[in-house]
């Protein structure tokens, strides 16, 4: 499945709030995930609505990024003022691209607003 070049991966309305990161691109994680940062507080500030955010890797390397992602994550989004509570974070075997025992990532993060 092509996802839509402009799509983003957010729900902002009335009943589902949240917004899905992806490690996965190699220049992004060069750049330190920076981007992913400055991606997350953008539409933060767009859509204050947002409760959730899921962070998403598959393969190992990616998945050791997607860790550091969510500890800066929380550093920067309390600076934010937010209260950043990870709910859930599992890894666990699964179908990725064709690729039948791929390591996937998975972490739920809880925005508690003060």
């Amino acid at each position: 499945m092509e996802l839509i070049p402009d799509f983003k991966p957010v729900m902002c309305g009335k009943y589902f709030k949240l917004l899905i990161i992806r490690v996965a691109r190699p220049e992004k994680i060069a750049a330190m995930l920076e981007p992913h940062i400055q991606f997350a507080k953008h539409i933060l500030e767009e859509c204050p609505l947002i409760e959730t955010i899921y962070i998403l890797a598959a393969g190992k390397g990616n998945i050791a990024a997607a860790k550091t992602l969510k500890t800066l994550m929380i550093d920067e989004l309390g600076k934010m003022g937010l209260n950043i509570k990870i709910s859930s974070e599992d890894e666990y075997m699964g179908l990725y691209k064709g690729k039948l025992h791929m390591k996937l990532y998975v972490c739920r993060v809880e925005i508690e607003r003060q």
